[in-house]
């Protein structure tokens, strides 16, 4: 089986695997660790757990999301009754500020705001994921700078290194005041997510530019 076959199969199987997404209805290319998903899933939640499960895989470089959101007809809520409920789980959520809105438009909610953190820009939309009725998220969040973020490089390489998942030594961090570049190599997407996690988390962190490439 030659290589594209291999990761395509893989991605199909580990698709299979993941309990949060229905994967009858996905259909996966492979070509030189590019992997594109096609096809439709019944909510937003399962689109990015597809995702997610795609970039699992050894030897994907990137993945392509081309899935659409079709919902349900028990999913299907008016764009006020969804806003109500995302505005409601905000209320409740800690770690998502009181700057954060959403707007609700067909069914498509943007976010806007500022908050302190990448984490807290992330967990919006996460939060939101979870909801009935997403169709998809646009998020138009800032992260403040913060002057006092300290030796933010110096941080990262911390954190880095402390990750179980990842190889420090293959990942390069440059800074320019707020905004981080990592340079290097990765033996997955996944991996090369959690790096972009990782430094997103240092304070003062409002952007990462990731360079790094999946060399298996």
């Amino acid at each position: 089986m030659d290589t594209d076959k291999r990761v395509q199969a893989d991605v199909v199987n580990e698709l299979k695997w993941e309990p949060s997404v229905e994967a009858t209805n996905i259909e996966v290319t492979a070509h030189e660790g590019a992997v594109t998903l096609n096809g439709h899933v019944d909510s937003y939640f399962a689109k990015a757990r597809a995702v997610r499960a795609a970039e699992r895989v050894y030897a994907v470089r990137v993945v392509a999301d081309d899935l659409e959101v079709q919902l349900p007809a028990a999913h299907h809520h008016d764009d006020s009754a969804l806003a109500e409920a995302i505005a409601t789980s905000f209320k409740w959520n800690v770690a998502v500020p009181h700057t954060v809105t959403a707007e609700v438009a067909k069914n498509w909610v943007t976010l806007t705001g500022t908050v302190d953190s990448n984490f807290q820009r992330h967990a919006a939309e996460h939060a939101v994921s979870w909801h009935s009725g997403v169709r998809g998220i646009t998020n138009l969040i800032e992260v403040k700078k913060r002057a006092d973020a300290g030796d933010i490089e110096k941080l990262i390489n911390s954190a880095f290194q402390r990750n179980a998942t990842l190889d420090a030594r293959r990942v390069r961090v440059s800074t320019n005041g707020s905004v981080v570049s990592l340079y290097g190599n990765v033996h997955s997407a996944d991996e090369m997510r959690t790096a972009s996690h990782a430094a997103y988390a240092a304070p003062g962190v409002t952007s990462v530019d990731s360079h790094l490439l999946v060399n298996p």
